[in-house]
Order: structure tokens, then C-alpha cells, then sequence
């Protein structure tokens, strides 16, 4: 870290945002977002049909949403760096926990552990680091950092459905929690501090931050406070934004599923999935926060909701076939990381920065909680009918609504709301 300090050119800011590619691809990438490649071998092996798996999912987020409000306590009076470390060790001994079980009862009790771990990266220490080290271009280094999660769930994915063909789901949880330990702990404790100050350091734009005070466009104590918010209408509003958004981007645990109902095999089906959903969701963040910086949080995540949503179409209708999926789950890929961003940024504009932190704690345990109903949901879904048609057209029309809403907030936004952050919507 201090030879990062000293012999960089680059503001050790970005510093802080690469390791949180690094932790994001590692923790959400593998323990998070590889949940739906298990779902299948496990179930088989276990001789239980996929909606047993689907419940340790579905407890893994309500634990999540009910550890998020204390997760947000713990992250705001304690240090980073060890909040990390301490979550990732833990996490992925749990993971590796489940190439032990013997009946699905040990994948519900690590799903609490593992539920809980990721109260803290999932939400929390990512959107905070970029607030406190970045006083301009946040929407851009938010987008880029969460390129961790797409790239990790593209890369894993596909390794993890390698590793299971070849070796079996149980070796494959042992490998893939070391790998996750291995991107995620070291570097964050290595690199990643609370606030500049920790190390004598100003934030990113800074100097142009302090300018604006000074001439008085913008207040340092600027936005609303939980307190205020939680007399608003748009407060729940935007819950209800996240909860449609989450709904239609969940989906996303169902795809290796999907993909081996249209015959692929394992390895097809993961690697297409992974790639696909790699290389959509990193160009999505990247747009996504390009746009957010230069023409408002509305543009950037609507475009990515728009475009996600032609690829479930496309996934539908399967015109092309096994190309027309590829570019399908590409395009599907745009919306998946939106999950990182959307509500953070949403926050940031409609509430300001003044209690950005407790604000969002109480937006973001509504990730979660629909999470764990949509696993079952699919699941269902797709149990009953046989097919992942009515599960499309859900998520589908999930993520239209939440589209609109977006809309509909930043119009209220603009007329009704001071924009506390310097940040258009």
C-alpha cells in the first residue's frame, strides 16, 4: 500500500477501486452469483427436486435482508479493511463447507453464514469506499468496479460447470472457495482503506469538491437525513423500484437452468451463460456509468434495462438458436449488474450524501428479500409448467415497470427535491 502511495502517479483512488473489482469477482462472482450452476447437480445427487435447492438461496437472502441494517451499523464505526478480511475468511469456509453436506440441511445452515458475510460486500463496501474516495466521476468508478461482478460471473460460471462435469460438485465448491479467497481477502487487506485521511490523502476531485462549497453551489452537509426521508412518498417509491429491478435481474440464477432445458449440456450451458453475462455486464457498467456522469442516473440505468430486456425477448423467442441465446444473455447481461449500482446511485441523486449510508441500508434489504422469493418463484415456475417461458415474460415485465418508475422518480426528483450530490438525474 505505502508503495502504491509513494511511486504511483495514479490517485489512490483507483487503487481502491481495482481491489474492488477484485473483491467483487471473487465474493459475488463465485459465492454469489454461481449459486444457479449447483442448482441442478445438487438437487440430482441429493435426489431432491431444484425447489429444496432453490430455499437455501431463498434463506441465504432473507438473511441478507435482515443483517443489512446491522451490516450498515458495523460498516460506518468500523474499520474497512478488517470488516473484509474477517467476511471473506469466513465466507468461504463456509462455501467450502458445502462439498461436505449430505443432505440439504447443511447448504441451509451455510446459506446463513454465507447470507450474512454478504450483507457487508453485496450492498455495503463498495457503494461507501466509492462515496468517500471519490468526490467526482463516483457513477463511473461505481460502473467500472462493479465490472468485478460481471467478469467474475462470467469467468466462474463457466468454470465452475467445467469443474463440475469433470470433477463433481464437491471438489468444484472446494476450488472455487479458495479461488474467492484468494482474489478477495489479500488484495483487500493489502490496498483497500476507510477514508483518504487513513493514509494523508484528499479524495478523488476533491480540490473541485471544496471549490464548490466555497462558492456556494453546493453544501458539504448536503441532502436529507433518514429521519426526512422516511416521510417521503419517493422514499418508497424507490423500494419499490428495487424490488422490480431485482425481480426481473434475479432471473439471472436460472440461466444456467434455462440454457440445459434447450439441451445444452453442462459445460455449454455454463460457459455460455458465463461469457454472455461476462462480457454484457461489463460493457453495461461502463455505459451505465459513462452516462451516469454525463447525462444523469435515469439515462444510464434505463438504457441497461431497455437493452437487458431485448435480450430476454430474444432469449424467448429463440430465433437463431443457440446464437440467438448467446447474443440473448448477452444483452441480458447489461441489466444483471445493475443490481450494484442502480440503488446506490439512485440514492445518491434523489437523497443526496448527507446519510447516504443509513438511507440505503434500508432501500437495499428490499435486494434480498425479493431475491428469495423470485428463487422460489422461478423455480416454481418452471416446475409446473415445464418450461421458462411464464419466467421470462416475468421478469420481463419486472423490469419494464421498474424502467418506468425510474422515469417517473426523476421527474419528481427535478421539480420537488434539492439534488444534494452535484449529481444529475
Amino acid at each position: 500500500m505505502n508503495l502504491l502511495k509513494k511511486t504511483s502517479k495514479i490517485h489512490y483512488a483507483w487503487w481502491v477501486m481495482v481491489s474492488c473489482i477484485f473483491i467483487l469477482a471473487g465474493n459475488i462472482g463465485i459465492l454469489q452469483n454461481c449459486l444457479g450452476v449447483f442448482m441442478t447437480p445438487v438437487s440430482e445427487a441429493l435426489g431432491i427436486p431444484i425447489t429444496g435447492y432453490a430455499l437455501a438461496i431463498t434463506i441465504n437472502s432473507l438473511v441478507l435482508a435482515l443483517g443489512t441494517p446491522l451490516a450498515s451499523r458495523i460498516v460506518a464505526t468500523r474499520d474497512t479493511r478488517r470488516i473484509l478480511i474477517t467476511v471473506v475468511t469466513i465466507e468461504c469456509i463456509a462455501y467450502f463447507c458445502n462439498s461436505l453436506w449430505s443432505t440439504i440441511y447443511g447448504w441451509y445452515l451455510t446459506s446463513v453464514i454465507i447470507g450474512f458475510c454478504q450483507c457487508f460486500i453485496s450492498f455495503l463496501i463498495v457503494p461507501h469506499l466509492m462515496n468517500v474516495w471519490f468526490k467526482k466521476s463516483c457513477g463511473l468508478a461505481l460502473g467500472i468496479a462493479c465490472c468485478g461482478t460481471s467478469i467474475g460471473s462470467g469467468v466462474f460460471q463457466a468454470l465452475s460447470g467445467a469443474l463440475i462435469s469433470n470433477l463433481g460438485y464437491k471438489p468444484s465448491y472446494q476450488i472455487l472457495a479458495a479461488i474467492a479467497w484468494v482474489l478477495s481477502g489479500p488484495i483487500a487487506f493489502l490496498i483497500v482503506r476507510s477514508k483518504p485521511e487513513d493514509i494523508g490523502l484528499s479524495a478523488y476531485g476533491q480540490e473541485e469538491y471544496d471549490a464548490l462549497i466555497d462558492s456556494g453551489k453546493l453544501s458539504e452537509t448536503t441532502g436529507f437525513t433518514l429521519k426526512e426521508v422516511s416521510k417521503m412518498p419517493v422514499f418508497y417509491v424507490l423500494m419499490l423500484i428495487i424490488i422490480f429491478l431485482t425481480m426481473g435481474i434475479s432471473f439471472q440464477m436460472q440461466l444456467t437452468t434455462f440454457l440445459l432445458s434447450h439441451g445444452l449440456s453442462m459445460v455449454a450451458a455454463s460457459s455460455l451463460s458465463g461469457i454472455s453475462i461476462s462480457v454484457g455486464g461489463v460493457i453495461g457498467n461502463l455505459v451505465a456509468g459513462i452516462l451516469n456522469d454525463r447525462y444523469g442516473v435515469r439515462v444510464g440505468i434505463i438504457s441497461s434495462i431497455l437493452i437487458g430486456c431485448i435480450g430476454l425477448l430474444l432469449c424467448l423467442s429463440g430465433l437463431g438458436g443457440i446464437s440467438g441465446l448467446f447474443v440473448g444473455v448477452g444483452l441480458f447481461g447489461f441489466i444483471q449488474t445493475m443490481i450494484d449500482m442502480s440503488g446506490s446511485l439512485l440514492t445518491r441523486a434523489v437523497f443526496g450524501t448527507r446519510d447516504f449510508d443509513r438511507i440505503y441500508a434500508y432501500i437495499c434489504i428490499w435486494i434480498p428479500i425479493t431475491t428469495a422469493f423470485s428463487a422460489y418463484v422461478y423455480s416454481f415456475l418452471y416446475t409446473s409448467t415445464g418450461t421458462y417461458d411464464s419466467a421470462v415474460w416475468l421478469a420481463f415485465t419486472c423490469s419494464l415497470a421498474a424502467a418506468a418508475l425510474i422515469f417517473g422518480v426523476g421527474i419528481y426528483a427535478k421539480k420537488h427535491l434539492f439534488n444534494g450530490a452535484n449529481v444529475k438525474i
